[in-house]
């Protein structure tokens, strides 16, 4: 037997299309046949930035998808990998690339997004300048003064004693002679911390 659908595009779904078929070289027939479309697959996104510290992996993108058997699967570097999950966690700054796929029909993917980018804020940084305290007195005249300061939240706070005690002020003043260890902090996120310099 040998057949041919005699169609009427577009197709819908549930629309009634019919099948000739051919039975040998004398009869033929027509059978009807019930179409059904799957809908075209949709999502959307929300993504969140890298909170605190440079370097922190704490970046999230949020996918909801529909369409399709209803049975979908996510990627976010492309259709390299997929997951069952919608929600991506843990994640580094960097470009991502946003597909949904079909699990019953895995080549029916739709991308949705080709370049998300998850930002990080800027590495701690400064300078320190040191005006060194007179030797040939008993008072303590020395001062460190933290300058420059660039990256985090852009709210600091500052230690001379490698983080033993910290303060607002960037001026330290009534200095002895010693060694002093310089650090900053980020106020908003207190655990990022970056070393300056030891005087």
């Amino acid at each position: 037997a040998s057949g041919s659908a005699i169609l009427t595009p577009p197709l819908y779904n549930n629309q009634v299309i019919y099948v000739q078929a051919t039975l040998g070289d004398c009869n033929s027939f027509r059978v009807p046949y019930t179409v059904a479309v799957i809908p075209q697959i949709v999502g959307t996104f929300f993504k969140f930035d890298v909170r605190g510290c440079a370097g922190n992996r704490n970046g999230m993108i949020l996918m909801a998808g529909s369409g399709g058997s209803g049975q979908l699967q996510y990627s976010i570097d492309g259709g390299q990998t997929w997951q069952n999950q919608s929600n991506f966690f843990n994640l580094a700054a960097g470009n991502y690339t946003l597909r949904i796929r079909d699990v019953l029909y895995p080549m029916c993917t739709q991308t949705i997004s080709t370049s998300v980018v998850i930002t990080e804020p800027a590495p701690l940084n400064a300078q320190v300048v040191v005006i060194p305290s007179n030797t040939c007195t008993s008072n303590g005249n020395g001062a460190i003064t933290v300058r420059n300061q660039t990256g985090g939240s852009g709210s600091y706070q500052y230690s001379i004693n490698n983080g033993l005690t910290w303060q607002t002020s960037a001026i330290f003043v009534n200095l002895h002679p010693g060694v002093y260890i310089v650090r900053m902090r980020d106020s908003q996120y207190p655990n990022c911390t970056h070393f300056i310099q030891t005087i």
